[in-house]
């Protein structure tokens, strides 16, 4: 089938509104797609784009659709709730990967991906425009090598005054919560197996659930 409808930005947030609306005004070919019909349809409205249902755990509902797509932009965190099953249909429809992730783990998962995505002839980009991985990984491998830190703070210049959306709140947590790889585990894991998600290895994080 023919790939003539752009790309399809999965989540309905405050990042997903800019990209979209942004993507929109240059000319570009977008779709806004989550499982929030109600955000989503909104953002559709705004930026005068088309709205499309994707549940993650229910991704043969729009299996068809997405033959049309030439990638998929991924902007709904926690990433390590929605990176397995978004990787998982790009290879499966030949579509190529982009994601906003901060998340160092969902970073390795990607990269493990890759040889998979070179033989489907895609590209599986993570991270694009990287904000706060560094600093988040920073203070958590400081945090493992004094042992004594109380609290710490990460500040982030702002445009505005709004809060962090839950997701980017979400995506830190999950950082912040996963334990430092040992030396001989600095190369990209393999990601888990289809159907499981990827999920920060601490004792009572709360487990993530895709967006």
């Amino acid at each position: 089938m023919q790939r003539d409808r752009g790309w399809l930005i999965y989540g309905t947030g405050r990042m997903a509104s800019k990209l979209s609306g942004r993507a929109h005004s240059e000319g570009l070919d977008v779709t806004i797609a989550g499982r929030n019909i109600q955000h989503g349809q909104a953002i559709a409205d705004e930026h005068g784009i088309t709205f499309m249902e994707l549940a993650l755990d229910r991704p043969y509902d729009a299996s068809a659709a997405l033959e049309r797509f030439t990638g998929i932009i991924n902007t709904a965190g926690p990433f390590s709730a929605t990176t397995r099953p978004i990787l998982e249909l790009c290879l499966k429809h030949g579509l190529s990967y982009v994601d906003l992730s901060n998340e160092h783990i969902t970073h390795q998962a990607v990269w493990a991906a890759s040889p998979q995505a070179r033989e489907v002839g895609v590209t599986f980009v993570p991270g694009a425009g990287l904000g706060t991985l560094g600093a988040e990984i920073l203070a958590r491998e400081a945090s493992a090598a004094l042992g004594a830190i109380q609290e710490f703070f990460i500040v982030l210049p702002r445009r505005d005054a709004r809060s962090s959306t839950p997701g980017v709140r979400d995506s830190a947590a999950h950082i912040l919560a996963t334990p430092p790889p040992e030396p001989n585990e600095r190369e990209p894991r393999a990601p888990p197996p289809p159907g499981a998600p990827l999920r920060a290895a601490s004792p009572g994080a709360p487990p993530p659930t895709a967006r």
